[in-house]
């Protein structure tokens, strides 16, 4: 298992994650979890679903003080789904790693970090501008937050119209608010 984790970090360009629950090295082909917009992976079996009991607890264990517990699905200042191993550049913020389409994007996030890393206390799952619901934070296209609840968008279409008129999109599904929940990844 330990080769794993080095042959991953050694063939990519995203940071290593540890293990939430044990702070123990994370492997990233075991049992994954999607929280609050970001992708979290443990060490051995039953971490996952310890961590899924609450996550904002776990997160909050000082032993994971200067750790990368998990990775942002999206870049945080365009707001758009990215892929890690196409991100240009990366910072950690509150344990989490937060990938940037581009340089100028990071340079954005490194001047107010807290107003881009904070995640959110409320969210939908819902697009607020097709209706259509968003099985996973990873099937999101981008997400934009309205009176402190983020809203994911389901598709690129949506979020022109979502950023012309926010809060008339969000108010249809404000409704829908519930607290982040852990979802299991499932590769099938």
């Amino acid at each position: 298992m330990l080769t794993q984790i080095i042959a991953f970090a050694l063939l990519s360009n995203q940071p290593q994650l540890v293990c939430p629950v044990m702070g123990e090295a994370a492997n990233m082909s075991g049992p994954r979890i999607e929280y609050n917009g970001a992708l979290f992976a443990f060490c051995c079996a039953g971490c996952d679903a310890a961590f899924s009991g609450d996550p904002a607890k776990i997160l909050a264990s000082p032993k994971l003080k200067g750790k990368n517990a998990g990775i942002y699905l999206f870049d945080p200042v365009s707001r758009k789904r990215l892929e890690a191993k196409e991100a240009k550049a990366f910072a950690t913020y509150a344990g989490i790693v937060f990938p940037f389409e581009s340089e100028a994007n990071k340079a954005t996030f490194d001047k107010n970090p807290k107003s881009f890393g904070t995640l959110p206390k409320k969210e939908v799952l819902v697009c607020p501008v097709s209706g259509e619901t968003i099985e996973s934070h990873h099937s999101a296209a981008a997400f934009q937050d309205v009176e402190g609840v983020r809203y994911y968008i389901c598709c690129g279409g949506c979020l022109p119209a979502m950023e012309k008129d926010a809060k008339k999109h969000a108010a249809s599904h404000a409704s829908k608010a519930v607290t982040p929940k852990a979802h299991k990844v499932d590769d099938k």
